[in-house]
């Protein structure tokens, strides 16, 4: 019978593969002391050595420079792929021996102490590079218990081990960690501690930025771990520091790929977090812990608005890149025939006087070739057209945010700040995809766009670098479902909105719309159900994109530019009540569309954009209109004529800010001096898009229900839940501002959404389409305009010989006409 010891060593291989990597080394090593004579692999004993006591590095070193027969080298040293320095005290000599006997180590973490290593150990272990090295791990415990200053005196740093490394010509490392424990309370002099710990790093500023984008460091590394205590890192990896880390463009070499990122303990502000992810757009996962990011008591809104910042990060870095792609194609265009760049006109001369030192003219230098001739550039000369481009932000790769909160900050409230963050996240999600949907009609109408190369334009992509490339319109992400591409029937896609429109939870949504009594509380409107995301998660990227889109819902213009080739969306769901009312009621005949400022289908209120102690929210006021159907063509003659219809319609301020809330979404009006605050040069996009916000949640929180009139309380109650989407629309009118702007004809600018896609506002003209706009005062122009031709049609009447009766000829004088 076959004994336990006399099985063949591929059974002990496969035996000793199933332990796990903590036990194996004892498993292994009990093995062979019972089992002397048997085949026991001896590999998993030196595949992961962990140095814990200082005595075991001389025993290890011991070890590895045996020698056997004919002068050969033991093969354990080829075993040993990842070793751990574990101790405090162990002599760094030892440690360069051992590290130096390993060919085919892969991975090396030290703990580096106050007494055992000095900055030229560490210096002469990375002065040859590791081309099997993976993995890693520096961490530094320089704390004493008596007053040293030696390392200040000696000037004793490790920035010159980050040098070091940062000379390899290449490497492998995919995982970095360089950490310096914080002082806790277990160590034995925290509490008595009255002089200053020693220093690990002097400045970290250009050297962290010249090691990331070191060639050892930039394609390789993945992961990066670096945990000072109080000690500013951000700007230091982001912004490079030396004339060699930008290329032949002048722009910054690329960073390595980041995935994760541990930058706990270290003074990283609320601010530089946009930096981080800007900087690193592959990051997935980034670790704050202990960073003093949004400390203090829990503030409303901050968690929000921090979620908003990491989504949009993509149109943050996308704008950055547009204004350095601009700068290099003004370059571009305003070279040289010979390809040189223009140069300014040359500096006047020097005046005569009396000159320093440092302006004498003798000079001991040789003489300086002749400089090349320069082409003067006109100032008066018209700057040459170049080409709008935009570039598309692309998606988030951000998967994870972990951080500590404030000691004051109760955990039962830690359920409420996730909850805060998700709802900021989507919020930005939303805004970034109507913006990536505008960007892809931008493309149709001739804007030139392109995109990084490697975006990611789905979640499963992995990469992305910072080089641009041309995007055509086909080549840009596209929404999955065919319906987007399929050309749109207007009253057929209106009647899908409104089946999907009435199954929303929003207050006074019912195809009925009955008017509440009047006794109804106040209560009941303000604690209403909030309303749903801005972007329901099963609506079709298709329809999103349709919804997004200025053509498809604000209609098109025929050839004459006069009537419509396509009706506005708006108008056919303002409409579609309508229709249903009188299909009820018996009568015949189908309504292409209807006034959407019309009285019957919602509620419109105006306040201030920058409100005071002394404003209003005050009710708009409407006015009756006599408006005649179209009658659809016919070949016969007996067709009666359709009767006018009389309806009353709302009428916006012409100074503030107006809000139309209807069955089907709302409207924002912004008239020329709403504008002219908005356009101000010195209002930022941060700045606008808080004056939106506060300006919506102002409305609605002043408000006074109890005297707006009954038949309006069912939108009223649709207005009051526009009040959690107010962040959304400020920060999609800042975005999206250039487009707004470059719409305003001079009357003002008109933004329209579903509640569907609350966040897809569309902006047209406020004289584009069926709008009613304010009747603004005539220009000196206009008046004088009108006068000549009144006197021209005097004249006329005079030639012909009529004799007008004088009341009507002073009824006609008087008809100035203007909207």
């Amino acid at each position: 019978m076959t004994s336990f010891g006399d099985l063949p060593g591929e059974l002990y291989a496969a035996i000793v593969e199933q332990v796990p990597d903590e036990d194996v080394q004892n498993t292994v090593l009990s093995l062979t002391r019972t089992l002397p004579s048997a085949p026991i692999p001896l590999q998993p004993l030196f595949r992961r050595i962990r140095i814990g006591i200082a005595r075991q590095a001389i025993l290890l070193y011991s070890r590895l420079r045996r020698r056997k027969g004919e002068g050969s080298d033991d093969p354990a040293r080829t075993w040993v792929q990842a070793l751990s320095i574990n101790a405090w005290t162990v002599d760094a000599n030892v440690v360069l021996n051992i590290v130096n006997l390993l060919p085919n180590l892969e991975s090396l973490e030290i703990w580096i102490g106050p007494e055992n290593f000095a900055p030229e150990h560490l210096e002469e272990l990375f002065e040859k590079p590791m081309q099997s090295l993976r993995y890693l791990s520096l961490r530094f415990r320089p704390y004493v218990q008596k007053a040293n200053y030696y390392q200040f005196l000696k000037g004793a740093y490790f920035d010159s081990v980050l040098v070091a490394l940062s000379r390899w010509p290449s490497s492998q490392i995919a995982a970095l960690s360089i950490t310096q424990d914080p002082i806790d309370s277990t160590m034995a002099f925290s509490n008595r501690q009255s002089f200053a710990q020693p220093l690990v790093f002097f400045k970290t500023d250009p050297i962290l930025s010249i090691l990331l984008r070191s060639p050892a460091m930039a394609e390789p590394l993945t992961s990066f771990r670096l945990r000072i205590p109080g000690r500013p890192a951000v700007r230091s990896l982001c912004l490079p520091a030396a004339a060699s880390q930008y290329n032949s463009d002048g722009q910054p070499q690329q960073v390595p790929a980041i995935e994760i990122l541990d930058l706990s303990t270290c003074n990283v502000l609320e601010g530089e977090v946009d930096m981080i992810l800007a900087q690193f757009h592959t990051l997935k996962h980034l670790l704050l812990d202990d960073c003093p990011i949004l400390t203090g008591e829990l503030r409303e809104g901050e968690w929000n608005a921090m979620g908003k910042r990491c989504a949009l990060v993509g149109v943050r870095r996308a704008r950055e890149r547009e204004k350095v792609l601009k700068a290099s194609l003004e370059s571009i265009v305003l070279a040289g025939t010979d390809g040189t760049p223009a140069q300014p006109p040359e500096a006047r001369r020097v005046r005569r006087g009396r000159r320093g030192l440092a302006t004498a003219t003798v000079s001991l230098r040789a003489p300086s070739p002749p400089p090349a001739p320069r082409r003067a550039m006109d100032p008066r000369a018209p700057r040459p057209a170049i080409q709008k481009t935009r570039i598309l932000p692309c998606l988030p790769s951000l998967k994870t945010l972990c951080t500590t909160v404030s000691t004051v900050v109760r955990p039962a409230a830690y359920a409420s700040i996730r909850s805060e963050f998700e709802a900021g996240w989507a919020e930005g999600i939303a805004v970034l995809n109507v913006t990536r949907a505008r960007l892809r009609e931008s493309a149709k109408n001739g804007v030139n766009i392109v995109r990084f190369a490697g975006a990611r334009e789905d979640p499963s992509s992995e990469s992305e670098s910072e080089a641009l490339q041309p995007t055509a319109n086909a080549d840009l992400p596209q929404a999955e479902s065919s319906a987007a591409e399929a050309p749109v029937e207007p009253v057929t896609f209106a009647k899908k909105l409104q089946a999907m429109l009435e199954s929303l939870p929003i207050p006074g949504m019912s195809s009925q719309a009955t008017t509440p009594p009047v006794e109804a509380s106040s209560a009941a409107t303000t604690n209403a159900e909030p309303p749903s995301p801005p972007v329901p998660p099963g609506l079709d990227p298709g329809l999103v994109k349709m919804l997004s889109s200025e053509d498809v819902m604000n209609g098109e213009s025929g050839t004459d530019g006069k009537e419509k080739a396509r009706p506005s969306i708006w108008n056919i769901l303002a409409g579609l009540r309508k229709d249903d009312k009188n299909a009820k009621g018996g009568s015949s005949g189908k309504s292409v569309g209807s006034s959407v400022e019309e009285e019957s289908g919602g509620v419109m209120m105006y306040a201030p954009l920058e409100p005071k102690a002394d404003s209003q929210v005050c009710l708009a006021e409407s006015e009756p209109v006599t408006e005649t159907s179209p009658t659809p063509a016919s070949g016969t003659t007996t067709t009666p004529a359709p009767e006018p219809e009389e309806k009353r319609v709302w009428v916006p301020s012409t100074t503030e800010l107006s809000v139309l809330t209807t069955w089907w979404g709302y409207r924002l009006y912004l008239p020329p001096p709403v504008m002219q605050k908005l356009g101000a040069s010195s209002v930022q996009t941060a700045a606008r898009a808080a004056m939106v916000t506060s300006a919506l949640k102002w409305m609605v929180d002043k408000i006074p229900t109890l005297l707006v009139p009954a038949q309006f309380r069912p939108a009223l109650k649709m207005l009051k839940t526009l009040a959690p989407l107010a962040g959304y629309v400020g920060v999609f009118v800042a975005w999206s501002w250039d487009r707004i702007r470059a719409l305003d004809e001079g009357n003002g600018v008109v933004l329209s959404a579903t509640w569907l896609l609350p966040v897809a506002l569309l902006p047209m003209a406020w004289d584009a389409g069926v709008i009613y706009r304010p009747i603004l005062s005539p220009t000196p122009e206009e008046l004088l305009a009108a006068e000549e031709a009144n006197k021209g049609e005097e004249e006329t009447e005079d030639k012909g010989g009529s004799n007008p009766d004088p009341k009507d000829k002073k009824k006609n004088k008087s008809k100035l006409r203007f909207w």
